[in-house]
């Protein structure tokens, strides 16, 4: 409804970022993911404003990166994927419009694909298959009418 934002905010030296929100005129500043879980540029709000989504570990290449859900508030985080291994990636897109996927990015060691999950991590969809291609900055579009 717009009445918080979130953005990524960067600490500046060790290369860390978090997500923090703050209410449009200012007030209310808080951390939603801190700076520990170093999360990728790339995060989401799902439509009816409950979850946000964000993949962890976006700078620590020892490090798998996971897809993962949490609460305006920070509360409640919940992982979608769960990779051990530092060279398998999970880079989260976003929530479709109507809330009932996220699209994200796999990386499994020089290998990208694309697919898609439901809200709960389940159902996985390829979208295209694990090749040299390496989608980014992925979004969903509007429906096109001819």
């Amino acid at each position: 409804d717009g009445s918080l934002l979130t953005f990524i905010e960067y600490d500046g030296e060790d290369l860390s970022q978090a997500i923090a929100s703050v209410r449009p005129d200012g007030t209310e500043l808080n951390t939603v993911v801190p700076f520990g879980f170093d999360v990728a540029v790339k995060h989401d709000w799902a439509p009816n404003g409950r979850r946000i989504v964000f993949t962890d570990n976006a700078d620590d290449v020892s490090a798998s990166a996971n897809i993962a859900t949490v609460r305006p508030d920070g509360t409640g985080l919940r992982y979608l994927t769960h990779y051990r291994r530092a060279r398998v990636r999970a880079y989260v897109g976003g929530y479709s419009p109507n809330g009932n996927w996220i699209v994200f990015r796999l990386e499994v060691g020089d290998r990208s694909g694309l697919f898609r999950m439901q809200p709960d991590g389940r159902a996985w969809r390829e979208i295209i298959p694990l090749s040299s291609f390496r989608p980014r900055f992925i979004d969903w579009g509007p429906k096109l009418t001819v």
